[in-house]
This record gives C-alpha cells, structure tokens and sequence, in this order.
C-alpha cells in the first residue's frame, strides 16, 4: 500500500489515509478478494485442463511396434536399454534429455557405423520420434498443450497475491482471516503452508493481542 500512495497523485493522498484510518487493513482485503477470484479462476483453468487432458488421451496415438522390446534385441545387445511399463511390456524411451544415459546411447549408435545393432537403434529413435510429435500434434489439437500454459499462468498470479499477502501487516481480525484463509487452503490440500505466511501471521496475531506498550 506504502508504494501505492508514494506513486498517487497528492490529491489521492487524503482519500487514502482517510480508507486506512477507517479501516487500516483495506488494501490487503482488496488482496483478499483478489486472491479469491484468483483461486477461482485457477479452479476453472483446471476443470479446462483435464477435459483437455481426457481428450487427449482418447486421441493418443497407439504406441510403435518399433520400440517394443523384440526377442532378437538380446543379441545386438541393446535389450539392457529398455525398461519396464504399466502394462508390463518392456520399451525402449529414448526421450532427447541430456541427464539420460539410455537415451545418449542409443542415439550415439544412430551416428555411428551402421552395424545390425545401429540399424535397431536407428529404427528405435525414429519410430520414438516419430511417435512422440504425433502425440504432441494430438496435445495441440486437444487444447492441452495451451491448457497447460494456462494454468502456469494461473498458478504464478496466485502465487503472486499470496506473496503480497505474506508481505503485508495485518491490522485487524478480518486482515488476519484473509492470510489464515490462504494457510487453511494449503492445509486442506495437503500442502504446509509457506513460512514467511505462518511468520507474518503470528507476528500480527501478537501484534494484535499484545499492543507495544500494554
């Protein structure tokens, strides 16, 4: 609120120490409701999600015989590069991530003299390749890949509120309630609420009960 009034016209001054005069804990309920509607929308963005999510996943594309465990896999030795799914296949994931050592391997031998055993990990890598685009064309195409974005978005503006509501004082039982409201949610969820809003919480709660100087 202090930055607020310091950028205000002076005119808007007054008008601002008489609200905070009033009721000393204004600007963190326009937090408050702020952050309700904030939590709402987060709420809604979800809800939009997983229907995107659902969608999706009726559409996924069938995974490639191609990257399937084949008995012949044992002696060009590269079987040691699958790993075991839910539906107790044995697949080879060679995702693009630099931290997996499986995923390096087999794509080094696509690079490398095509011998029977690169010719399998060439024929791997493009069938997972392959596969993986055509399931994020189906994500696209579902809205989920948007969906996600959005609900990032939406979880940084929560975040965001709840930051400025840890950083405020409160003055009063109702600017106590909007900072409990946000440790009640985190509680109910299963989460442990954020430690500079329990520290901020208490302080006030003290500041309120123990006036300086009673």
């Amino acid at each position: 609120m202090l930055a607020g009034l310091a950028a205000a016209p002076l005119a808007a001054l007054p008008i601002a120490t008489a609200a905070f005069a009033l009721n000393p804990d204004t600007a963190l309920l326009a937090l408050g409701r702020r952050w309700r509607e904030a939590v709402a929308a987060r709420e809604a963005v979800s809800e939009h999600a997983d229907a995107c999510a659902t969608a999706a996943h009726r559409a996924a594309p069938g995974l490639p015989e191609a990257v399937l465990y084949r008995e012949g896999d044992d002696a060009l030795d590269i079987a040691h590069f699958t790993s075991a799914r839910g539906d107790g296949r044995r697949w080879y994931s060679v995702g693009t991530s630099a931290c997996d050592g499986k995923a390096s391997w087999m794509r080094a031998m696509v690079h490398g003299p095509q011998t029977p055993r690169a010719v399998r990990a060439t024929e791997i890598v493009a069938a997972f390749d392959a596969w993986r685009a055509a399931c994020q064309a189906t994500h696209d195409a579902c809205g989920l890949t948007a969906a996600d974005s959005a609900w990032e978005e939406a979880c940084e503006r929560v975040s965001e509120i709840e930051d400025h509501i840890s950083a405020a004082t409160a003055h009063t039982p109702a600017g106590l309630a909007v900072k409990a409201r946000i440790a009640e949610q985190d509680i109910e969820a299963g989460n442990k609420p954020a430690q500079a809003l329990l520290a901020g919480l208490v302080r006030d709660v003290l500041a309120i009960a123990e006036p300086a100087g009673s």
